[in-house]
């Protein structure tokens, strides 16, 4: 007779004739079977993990874009609101008068 094997939670549980001494009882059949069940759990929800994962990372990646984009609009307000001020004071600044004709007040 041939020592079967089975392996439980990182142990190795041995029965069989070639088995040692210590391990010549036969195993329960109950925990083969809780065994049995829970590596069939972990394959069955292996799918649903999976995809649990791609929708964390999917809607991390979406609120890292919607961020990225505040965060640039507000940058190039900055930047536009500056611009304008460093326009109009250059404007004001000049000596120049405007183009076209000017009425004489009378």
């Amino acid at each position: 007779m041939r020592a079967s094997y089975l392996i439980a939670s990182s142990f190795i549980l041995l029965a069989g004739a070639n088995a040692p001494a210590w391990a010549q009882e036969t195993v329960n059949p109950q925990i083969t079977d809780a065994v049995t069940q829970a590596n069939v759990e972990v394959l069955g929800d292996a799918p649903a993990v999976a995809e649990g994962n791609l929708f964390q990372a999917e809607s991390q990646a979406l609120a890292n874009a919607a961020h990225n984009a505040t965060s640039a609009q507000q940058n190039s307000n900055t930047v536009l609101q500056a611009t304008t001020t460093q326009g109009v004071e250059l404007l004001e600044a000049s000596d120049v008068e405007p183009a076209g004709e000017t009425a004489e007040p009378d």
